[in-house]
């Protein structure tokens, strides 16, 4: 293992991995939720950038509009979108930039409904 590897690995937050019915899902549980964990203070302040350039007060709103509000950036959004996803993959080792190079879209996508979720799960700190 390459000395970025291991340095990747070793700043990761260990998260309980959960059984897994195929490679991406391991994939996912392995690599992405621990990677996500470790960059949530950036994935937030994406979000609350992008909402502060499309003038929305998020401060000022009920929770539910907050909601409403993330739900539709995350989704029309495409370069805050790939923003996003590169501040992940940036945080992949060799063997896991192969494995994402192979199975990119898949890959996306559990990407973007994880960090959905763990953004809307921290809503009221957004």
């Amino acid at each position: 293992m390459t000395n970025r590897n291991t340095a990747i690995l070793a700043i990761r937050p260990q998260i309980e991995s959960l059984a897994a019915e195929n490679q991406a899902e391991q994939f996912q549980n392995q690599s992405l939720r621990p990677v996500l964990k470790l960059q949530n203070e950036l994935i937030l302040g994406i979000i609350k950038h992008q909402a502060i350039q499309r003038k929305i007060n998020l401060d000022r709103m009920e929770i539910a509009d907050k909601v409403l509000k993330i739900k539709q950036l995350l989704k029309t959004e495409s370069l805050m979108k790939q923003k996003l996803i590169g501040l992940i993959i940036g945080y992949f080792t060799t063997e896991e930039f192969a494995f994402y190079l192979s199975n990119e879209n898949e890959i996306n996508k559990r990407i973007l409904l994880l960090m959905e979720e763990r953004i809307l799960s921290q809503v009221g700190t957004v």
